[in-house]
Formats: structure tokens, sequence, C-alpha cells
């Protein structure tokens, strides 16, 4: 009976058990970035097929690795001097032992292998300060030492640690610290050039420093500061010809991954920053992506190890970020110190030299899904994307890569409205504004004659019954009366040096109407944050909170007019805090106005548009200053000098009122927190006795 038991609970704990994991393991905890730049936590994209481990497979600190035909090359770290070959199915095939006048060819430190056309064995040495050839025995036949050129002087060091070539047999290699780029050397081992440089980036620092050096001597100009180039830290090449390389964190983001053709141009043209976008400072520490190794497979796709964290992002063929994976860790699927990465069909392998293994990982359903939705894409088949994409969402609701991915199959095949759709659940504004610009003009075509039918009707109509009403009734002027307070508004607008010097003599003001601006500006700012168009809203309506969007405009204005107010006593001013509320309500008008028209606006407007909607926005703005300019010195009888300077002074004391206002939380949030202690205290001491 206790057997059964037993048994029962052993299969109870298999089946429900949420630690126990069915298949291989994952690569830890997988993220991707969401339209905010905020890490999102997806499915992991890949699996831990294998792990092979240097003592089985008679590899030390592997640093390098590489596949040719079916067989795996691993290049050991240690003085060894040898690489180790693996067959397909990752069994073991063989050494390749280095050999030179049949004596063993001993390494220093090697960092990188790479095997031509001619299927010989290039092999860099950073400390021995060369790269050496190899045949497949393993036989040194040419070793290339630092290139002779006059662009290489002896002050110059050569620290060789990548090195691969091209289709034409020329020779790239990465020596460390060299700023020029990637030397260049023909088959034959001459220099050709140097290949591929990075530009100095412009900084504002830097245009400083350029200014300066046209007053430094000589010998000041000699000891300043240098401004040099980034090197590059690692490279690859596709059965294309194209070059892809690393930069480390000293780069810009949007550099960290190039690109670069046979002219030495990037060519990588990505829209964002490559990377992590918010590591920032942890635990006293600045930390920024770090990219140590590069792989582009078969179908295009991009591939980097960050040695910061030990992970690996990947990306498709136009740098656009797909996942991140891995992380630090022993575990299978993490790493300790990771080296190199290649790719081989749709698997990864990435070298440990910490470790002392090279872990194979191979696309889980989520992974497959996301490379072949876009694989079908490019090859042409835009509807049959459409599917694993949606297969994607159904593992992950919230990979807005997904989203974009149908929105696009649907805007290449000029279903637009769909796909603005998809665009919109995806965050992609720029994609959703190309996909509006063309649905606005599908619908305008179809809808034109209609609307120009209706349009013309409507003016006759309308001009008939304007005459009409004009014949029987006569027309009416403004009447700067009493009675015509509210109407009066619109000659402040258009003539606000008499306007408001007769609004302050005459008394043609309305505090009823002031106060219908101050909450319209409330009702306006909050339908400017909630219902502007998807194109030029960047507000969520999680984002949205009353209280703080009341103190913001009408709480604000309410302090400016009490400031300014109290600061008129200094300056003799003549209006009181009634009139400075109703003036300064008055000129909210254009503002609020221009608000109104850019909410409108942003539903019919695209982003190539959006300059209309910032040249009103702007009119709106500077009208209003002026009209409070106006306002302030035509009430308080100002001089030009002292109304602005009034009118500063009102701005400084609203961040006084703030700082004030901050000071008095603060004491009551610890006033509040001492009673709390106090209350406790006491009711402890009343249960334990005194």
């Amino acid at each position: 009976m206790k057997k059964l038991i037993v048994v029962l609970l052993m299969v109870c704990i298999s089946v429900f058990s949420p630690l126990t994991v069915l298949g291989s393991p994952g690569t830890g905890k997988a993220y991707t970035y969401d339209h905010k730049d905020q890490a999102t936590a997806i499915p992991d994209p890949y699996e831990v097929k294998t792990v092979l481990n240097g003592d089985k497979f008679s590899f030390s600190k592997p640093v390098d690795m590489l596949y040719k035909g079916n067989e795996l090359y691993i290049l050991n770290g240690d003085t060894s001097g040898k690489i180790v070959v693996l067959n397909e199915d990752f069994t073991f095939n063989r050494f390749i032992s280095f050999i030179k006048d049949g004596k063993p060819y001993k390494t220093q430190e090697p960092k990188s292998l790479w095997i031509d056309s001619d299927e010989t064995i290039l092999v860099a040495d950073r400390s021995r300060k060369l790269v050496f050839r190899i045949t497949p025995q393993g036989e040194v036949i040419k070793e290339y030492e630092k290139p002779k050129t006059d662009l290489m002087d002896e002050n110059t060091d050569y620290l060789p640690y990548k090195v691969i070539t091209d289709r034409m047999r020329r020779i790239y290699i990465m020596s460390e610290g060299e700023y020029r780029g990637i030397i260049q050397l023909d088959k034959d081992g001459e220099f050709v050039s140097f290949f591929g440089a990075k530009s100095v980036a412009v900084t504002g620092t830097l245009l400083i420093d350029m200014l300066w050096r046209n007053f430094m001597t000589e010998a000041q100009i000699k000891n300043s500061k240098r401004y040099l180039p980034v090197e590059y830290n690692n490279m690859t090449i596709d059965d294309r010809g194209f070059i892809y390389t690393t930069s480390g964190s000293a780069s810009q983001p949007s550099k960290y991954i190039s690109k670069i053709n046979s002219k030495g141009s990037d060519v990588l043209d990505s829209s964002g920053n490559f990377g992590d976008y918010n590591l920032g400072s942890f635990m006293g520490t600045w930390y920024k992506t770090n990219f140590k190794a590069i792989t582009v497979d078969d179908y295009g796709y991009i591939s980097v190890l960050d040695k910061t964290w030990n992970r690996i992002f990947q990306y498709s063929r136009e740098g656009e970020l797909l996942y991140v994976l891995g992380g630090n860790g022993s575990q299978e699927g993490t790493f300790s110190e990771i080296t190199e990465i290649i790719s081989k069909d749709d698997k990864l392998l990435v070298c440990d030299i910490s470790l002392n293994n090279i872990t194979v990982l191979k696309p889980t359903s989520f992974g497959k899904d996301i490379r072949k939705a876009n694989l079908l894409f490019e090859s042409g088949l835009f509807q049959e994307s459409i599917q694993p994409w949606k297969s994607v969402l159904k593992q992950c609701s919230n990979y807005e890569a997904a989203y974009v991915g149908i929105g696009k199959s649907h805007y290449v095949q000029k279903q637009y409205k769909e796909a603005m759709k998809y665009y919109k659940l995806g965050y992609s504004k720029a994609d959703y504004s190309q996909a509006f610009q063309r649905y606005r003009s599908q619908v305008m075509r179809d809808s034109f004659p209609t609307v120009m039918t209706f349009l013309v009707v409507a003016l006759v109509a309308g001009t008939i019954i304007l005459r009409l009403v004009r014949k029987k009734f006569g027309s009416r002027k403004l009447v700067l009366d009493e009675s015509g307070k509210i109407l009066y508004l619109f000659h402040v607008l258009a003539h606000p040096s008499d306007g408001y010097q007769e609004l302050r003599y005459n008394k043609k003001y309305s505090l009823f109407l002031a106060n219908f601006l101050a909450l319209s500006w409330f009702i306006i700012e909050a339908c400017y944050f909630n219902y502007r168009g998807f194109i030029f809203n960047n507000n969520t309506p999680d984002d949205f909170n009353l209280v703080s969007l009341f103190a913001t405009t009408v709480g604000m204005g309410m302090v400016f007019c009490l400031c300014n107010w109290l600061l008129s006593t200094f300056f003799e001013g003549k209006g009181g805090l009634k009139q400075v509320w109703i003036y300064f309500c008055y000129a909210l008008a254009p503002v609020l106005a221009a608000m109104i028209i850019e909410i409108f606006l942003s539903r019919v407007l695209t982003l190539d548009e959006s300059m209309f909607i910032n040249y009103i926005h702007v009119i709106g703005l500077v009208w209003t200053v002026l009209l409070i300019m106006v306002a302030m010195g035509q009430l308080h009888q100002y001089s030009l000098s002292r109304n602005i300077f009034s009118l500063v002074a009102s701005v400084i004391g609203i961040f006084v009122v703030l700082f004030l206002v901050f000071l008095m939380y603060n004491l009551f949030i610890q006033f509040k927190y001492f009673i709390e202690s106090f209350v406790k205290e006491l009711l402890y001491r009343s249960e334990v006795g005194f």
C-alpha cells in the first residue's frame, strides 16, 4: 500500500510540478523591446540542443570556431597549437596539430581561425604578432607579420586577433588598437589599404575643442586630446561578400553593428539603436552593451554576443531586433564568458571560454515561426507570411513585431485599412502613417464626386439662406457695450492693445467668460491628451490623471495670476487679482483654438505633413504669450521693461510656490510617520506595560 502511494505521488509530481521540464532547457529569460523601449518578456526563441564539453572532446579554452562543409573546426585558446575537428553530428573526427619543418609549431595566444577557399587555414596569434597559414594537415606554409607600409611605422603596434578572407582571397585582419580600420592584404600577403574605417562622431565637445585649437600653439596641440575613430572588435563575412563588424561600448549605439560593402561603406540602414536600450547604472557601476562577436546565417539573420551580460541579440536582415536571450549563469542555456558565436543552418553555436564548452542552440516553435514569417515575406509570399505571425501571437500576444509583420503583409497587398489596424496594434507610427496616406488617397478618390456634389449644393443653399436672412433681418455689427461682452473677446484677440485698454477703463470683461475659458482649457487638454490621432499621440490611457492635469492647467494658471498680483504690489501695478485672472484667461483663447485644430488635423494628416500641426501650435502659443504680455502691461500700466521683468518674476514665483508646496508635503509626510510611530509605540507600551 505504501509503495502504491509513493508511486502515485511521484506520478503526480512529474505531471503537475511546475519545476518539471519536458524536453530541452530554454536559454534563460528571453525578452524584446516594445514601442516605449521597455523590456518585454517573451517565450524562449531558442533551446539547448546539446553542450559540447571540452573535457570530452579534448579542446581547451575555445576562442573561435568555424563550420566548413559538414565539419566543425574549434581553435584551442591555449598554447597546445592544435585545432579540434568534429563531425556534423558532433562526434570527434580528428586533431589538426600545427607543424613547421617537421617540428611542433607553438602558439602563444591564438585568437581566430579561418578556412580559405583553397582549404588552407589561417590563424591569428595576438601575442606572436602574426597570422600564419597552414595546410589541412597542419603544416605551416606562410607567416604574415606586420605589413610593410609607410602607414604603419615602427611605433604602430600590431596585435592581430581576427582574420577572414573574401571570394577574391583577399585577407582582412583586425589588429588591437588599430583605429584606421581593417587591415586589407592581397592574396599574396601584400598590404593594400585600411578598409572600412569609422568616422569620428561629431559632438559638442569636439566642436569646442576644434575651435580652441585655432588659438593653441603647436606644443599645446601636440599635448591636447586626440579624437580617433572607434576600432572594430570582431567581424564575419557572408556569402555575398558583405563584411559584418561589431564595435565596443565606446561606439555610438546606432553603430554597434556595421555591414560594410566592397567600397568600405556601412550599408546597414537600421532605424534605431543596437543593443540594450536602458541598462544604465547598477550598484554604482554604469553598464552599456558591449558586443563581442557576430555571425550571419544563410538566411541573413544577424546574431551578436554581448559580453556585458553574456546575452545573444538576434536581428533581421534589415537590423530590426527580434529578441534577446541567454544571460549570466552556469546552467545550460546561460553563459559565463562568451568568446565567439557561429551559425549553422538555423542553429547557433556559442563558445564559453570560462566553462570550457560550446552550447548548441536550436529554435523553439516560437523562434521557428518568427524566422518562417520573415523568410516568407522576404520571398514575396506576403499572404502566406500572415499565418506564422498569427501563430507567434498565439504564443505571445505582446510581441509587437508580429503585428507589424502582419501589417506589412497587408500593406504590400494594398489592403491599407487592415494594415493600419495591425500597425496600430504594433505601435508602428511611421508604417501606420504610410498606410493611412494610401488609404486616405483611396477614400478621397472613391468619394470625390459625392463630396464635391454635396459641397456645391451646400454652398448654393447656404448663400440663398444667408441672403434671405439678411433681407428679412438686415445685417448686424458687433456692439461694444455691456451686452456684447462675449463677442468683445474677438475684438480683444484681433486688437489686443486697444481691446485690453477698453476692458480696463469701460469694464467690458466677463468673469463668467474667463472661468469658461479656464474650464475649457482643462477639458481641451484632456481631449488633447486622449483623442489626438494615433500618429501624433505618444500618450497612453494609463498615464492619464485628472488631478495632475487640473493642477498643471487651471492650477498653474491660478498660481501665475496670484504671483503676478502679489508682485504688482512691489511694482506699483494697478490691477486687482480678479482682473489679472480675467485678462489671463482671455489670452488663452488662441492656444485653445490651436489645440482644437491640432486634434482635428492629427486625425487627417500624416507624419510627412506634421509641419502644419507644428506651425499651428507655434502660432497659437506665441499669440497667447504676446496677449499675456500686452494684457499685463495694459492692466498694471507698466513700461515694457518693467512688464517683462514682472512676467519673468511671476514665472520664477511659480517655481518658488511649487518648492514650498513640495516642502510642506514632505513635512506633512514626516509628521504623519511620526504620529503613526508615536501611536504604535503607545499601543505597544499599553500592552506590555511601561
